[in-house]
């Protein structure tokens, strides 16, 4: 009996136990079985194994409600737990690897055998109310009339544990209902949702330095290269930049805040997996280095896209501050005269001024040059009309292009016309042919400039000029005529 104030368990004797012996290797132990199939272990058998066990009466006072005491056999009996709970004390003596065999062995014989007829004893008594309830169950909605008058619920509508319990084949033993363990159908929405949040937490990972460096790099490279692939989908090679203009500039103006943001985002990555992995050994000269070795991509990765012009041009254009290339018609001279700087608009004033003036055929070109698109958008325009072209003071830039749109291309006696690759004073210098620069040299060989002259005339960077002599631009094809030799009427 169990006592009143402490909870110890004393009995008389396990008339209402199962009990039986079991041997490991040279040593027996008694064991004791309830009708719960919780199991108990003599501490006389234990301590013969395990001779620091404590002495009944501390271990009484230690585990009160856990033990046994039978009266007939004057044996004291722990409880499984309590067995493990002491045998682990054996960590800090040299019987210890003995324990662990011994509980390796209890578990397989012993403690698994038990749980699985606890587990059994609970399904049994589960089916058991099942099929007490089976036999109160109407299978389907049915009229009031008929129902029993104990069973109103019947003229209802069958609920899930009913349903299911139809579909189990009446042959094969029958399953306990658990509305937790029904499959549960998602919806694409949710799924879709689901996979963005881990997608979402996998990339924001990068950010919280939780990634290691040489990962965080590979994102990192990844992340520059993303800004050039937008560009690309803005801008694409097939797009006439002369006539499109306005969304080339709204492009490149885009572009600068992406770059800068992929530029933060790569600075903060890094720098956040850096100091990450200062903390482990070794972390401080490895990971500092590689550090300093990867940083420049951030600032690479802005300047690439970086602009001043386009930026000035963008905002005079949102603005309308923008002041374009002076353009005028001079009928006395019999001309279009084009000067200044080709800014955004350029191009649309002279596109007022040649058609309020069809029948003037020469333009006036004298420009340090501007947007090349502009440049190309003004001299598809001098194609288009069959115009003629001069200049008399001073040519460059994306001037070359509009002087070698004329049918004939004259030369003032000391004109000088300058050549260079495309590009901007405030980023860094391409080694090679952009883009721009490659529509530059179709331009020039669709009018019949030769080969050598274009690749000497975009040889020169962005920060230097090529002027060419007179004769050269003449045996080139560039140019045609001297100012001299021009066709009456100009």
């Amino acid at each position: 009996m169990k006592g009143p104030s402490t909870g110890f368990m004393s009995l008389k004797n396990l008339d209402d136990f199962h009990v039986w012996p079991i041997k490991h290797r040279h040593w027996s132990f008694e064991i004791v079985e309830d009708e719960a199939h919780e199991v108990w272990i003599s501490t006389r058998d234990l301590r013969s194994f395990y001779a620091r066990l404590p002495k009944d009466d501390v271990l009484k006072t230690s585990y009160q409600r856990t033990s046994l005491y039978a009266k007939d056999v004057k044996t004291f009996y722990l409880s499984e737990r309590t067995m493990r709970l002491e045998l682990a004390k054996s960590k800090a003596y040299s019987e210890h690897t003995d324990v662990l065999k011994f509980l390796d062995w209890f578990d397989r014989n012993v403690s698994q055998v038990a749980a699985k007829k606890r587990s059994n004893k609970k399904l049994d008594h589960s089916n058991a109310q099942r099929d007490e309830g089976a036999r109160q169950l109407h299978v389907g909605p049915m009229p009031a009339a008929l129902a029993p008058s104990h069973l109103d619920a019947s003229t209802l509508p069958m609920e899930l544990g009913e349903r299911w319990r139809m579909d189990q084949d009446p042959n094969m033993p029958q399953k306990v209902f658990r509305p937790e363990a029904m499959p549960v159908r998602t919806t694409w929405g949710s799924w879709s949702k689901e996979k963005a949040e881990l997608c979402w937490q996998y990339l924001t990972s990068f950010f919280r330095g939780e990634r290691n460096l040489f990962l965080t790099f590979g994102f990192c490279l990844l992340l520059a290269i993303l800004p050039g692939r937008i560009e690309a989908i803005l801008l694409p090679y097939s797009l006439d930049w002369t006539r499109e203009y306005g969304r080339v500039i709204w492009s490149l103006a885009v572009m600068m805040p992406i770059a800068l943001i992929a530029a933060i985002g790569i600075a903060i990555a890094l720098t956040r997996s850096a100091r990450a992995s200062f903390k482990k050994p070794g972390g401080v000269l490895w990971g500092g280095t590689f550090y300093l070795l990867s940083i420049g991509l951030a600032p690479v990765t802005f300047t690439n896209f970086w602009d001043q012009s386009v930026m000035e041009n963008w905002w005079g254009m949102v603005t309308g501050t923008l002041k374009p290339a002076e353009v005028y018609a001079d009928p006395h001279l019999g001309r279009v005269v084009v000067r200044g700087e080709f800014t955004l608009g350029s191009a649309d004033a002279l596109q007022f001024v040649l058609d309020r003036n069809p029948k003037l055929t020469l333009v006036e070109i004298e420009s340090p040059g501007g947007i090349v698109i502009e440049g190309l958008r003004m001299a598809q325009m001098i194609v288009d009309r069959r115009m003629d072209t001069v200049s008399m003071e001073g040519c460059y830039s994306a001037c070359t292009l509009l002087l070698a749109g004329g049918v004939d291309r004259y030369l003032g006696p000391d004109v000088e016309v300058g050549f260079h690759r495309s590009g901007t004073r405030y980023g860094p210098v391409s080694r090679g042919w952009t883009a721009t620069d490659y529509k530059m040299a179709e331009f020039w060989q669709s009018r019949g400039v030769s080969t050598v002259f274009i690749h000497k005339a975009l040889k020169p960077s962005i920060r230097e000029i090529w002027t060419p002599i007179h004769g050269e631009m003449y045996g080139a094809g560039y140019a045609t005529l001297r100012w001299s030799e021009r066709k009456s009427g100009y």
